[in-house]
């Protein structure tokens, strides 16, 4: 039975891993689409670049955060700004709403990027890591090599993630234990302060 709970874990887990992989890029084969509904070209490139410049620059912010806070909730967090941002994009009535929701999606997804990695090498034991962390290599081929074809098929039925991103929340909200010790937030709220120390 715990193997079971294990394993629908580790494939919720690398699902959201995978829907992080595809939504870095998959605008640029939806970009008709997107100007045919919003005519705004020149603000096209913010799509892509919002979404990584999320992602790229709080990475170093959701290590910290991390390390100090209980990686289930964080990880839950960011798969939480994911999915908003993935809503705001769904929802956008103009290219600026688009572009934000982008950026919201960037941000949860480098902390749900983080958050995989960490959970795996958390929860897992050292002999089992690098078959994990190999699996990661795989998702990231796959959903690079798929983003084409995922994204055309999106341009044409774009309701299809949903379903994946609420197996990929439930199935592991209560499964895993955390490993950080207990903490008041004034001293959590202390050591994030960077600018102080």
């Amino acid at each position: 039975m715990w193997s079971l709970i294990i394993r629908l874990v580790v494939t919720a887990i690398l699902s959201s891993l995978f829907l992080f992989t595809l939504d870095q890029t998959i605008v640029a084969d939806v970009q008709p689409n997107i100007i045919a509904e919003f005519g705004s070209i020149n603000k096209l490139p913010w799509l892509s670049v919002s979404f990584l410049l999320g992602t790229a620059s709080t990475n170093l912010l959701w290590g910290r955060i991390y390390s100090q806070f209980n990686p289930k909730w964080i990880y839950m967090l960011c798969v939480a700004m994911f999915e908003i941002g993935s809503t705001v994009c769904g929802a956008a009535p103009n290219m600026n709403a688009l572009i934000i929701g982008r950026a919201l999606g960037g941000l949860g997804g480098g902390g749900m990027d983080l958050g995989v990695m960490l959970m795996l090498s958390l929860f897992m034991t050292p002999l089992e890591r690098p078959k994990y962390i190999g699996i990661i290599g795989v998702i990231f081929g796959f959903g690079t090599v798929l983003r084409p074809v995922i994204g055309g098929a999106f341009s044409i039925l774009y309701t299809q993630n949903r379903s994946l991103n609420g197996f990929q929340k439930r199935s592991h909200a209560f499964a895993l234990q955390s490993p950080t010790k207990h903490r008041t937030y004034f001293n959590l709220a202390k050591f994030l302060d960077t600018y102080s120390q």
